[in-house]
């Protein structure tokens, strides 16, 4: 049996990226070049994806959501700019989040129900994000990276799916797909991981695995020429320019060996009632019986 896995997509401008310093003047068409190229290559694959779409972006290039529902796939949220969830706080997520979901679902003709936090920012700085994102009508969050990086990172959350509580609410959570090895954690499931890693051991760790969430951004797999500011740093020059050409290439090869999907299909026969939940608050997990 080919195996299934959720592909997801950020769908921003290259200089939204955490890491990248913006240049004095910029050009949104990268970012449609960009698109483009993933929506073709996604095309000639029969494959489809979860695209979560920067609420700035699609005020700059509203055909480029179009184009994305057009193709039949899911649209998401990926918040209005790319600041970081503990930065925007309670209520300027709300109203900033709230504001996106209701442009991307006027784009496209679609309901929004995933959030995805810029950076993977939601985290135990944001206890209040779960009940915050029900409140606007999200029904399931792919932000919380289950181990510890130096920018982001919740370690001893689950790898499979669960329900994130906090706030006075719980939210569906698909997390991103991490290798365990015993005690250690190994992220496999895209971005700079799959250019630092050789293909290989991306398709080996993913092998026999229920349904994963794997992701990428269109700037990492087909960038369209653009070039960052001598002002950027070593380590942000690294992350955002390693690689890219072979992203490319783990993907091309997983769109060939296995069966990539949205998120709405690859967990739409998800029952919530036997999730467990863990909790942001006090980082407890308890059975959902």
């Amino acid at each position: 049996m080919v195996d299934t896995h959720a592909l997801t997509i950020d769908v921003e401008h290259w200089y939204d990226a955490t890491l990248a310093a913006r240049p004095p003047r910029v050009d949104p068409s990268h970012a449609e070049r960009e698109l483009d190229s993933i929506l073709a290559l996604l095309e000639r694959h029969g494959a489809h994806a979860t695209f979560f779409v920067l609420g700035s972006l699609a005020e700059d290039l509203p055909q480029c959501v179009r184009r994305i529902a057009a193709a039949g796939h899911e649209v998401a949220c990926h918040g209005l700019t790319h600041e970081l969830l503990w930065q925007l706080g309670p209520a300027r997520l709300r109203a900033e989040a709230g504001r996106a979901r209701a442009l991307l679902q006027d784009l496209s003709g679609q309901e929004v129900a995933g959030f995805r936090a810029p950076t993977w920012s939601l985290d135990r700085r944001t206890p209040w994000a779960p009940a915050t994102l029900l409140a606007l009508g999200f029904s399931y969050d792919a932000s919380v990276f289950p181990l510890r990086t130096p920018l982001y990172g919740a370690p001893g959350a689950p790898t499979s799916p669960y329900l994130l509580a906090g706030g006075g609410g719980s939210i569906l959570e698909l997390p991103p797909a991490v290798l365990e090895m015993g005690p250690l954690r190994l992220p496999v499931a895209g971005g700079i991981y799959w250019r630092v890693l050789p293909a290989g051991i991306v398709s080996l760790a993913l092998r026999g695995q229920s349904p994963r969430v794997l992701y990428a951004h269109p700037w990492e797999a087909a960038p369209a020429g653009w070039s960052l500011p001598r002002s950027t740093g070593l380590s942000a020059r690294f992350a955002m320019r390693f690689g890219r050409g072979h992203l490319a290439k783990v993907l091309d090869r997983l769109l060939a060996t296995v069966r990539l999907v949205s998120i709405a299909e690859a967990y739409e026969n998800l029952v919530r009632d036997e999730l467990r939940t863990w909790s942001l608050d006090a980082a407890a997990i308890t059975d959902g019986s």
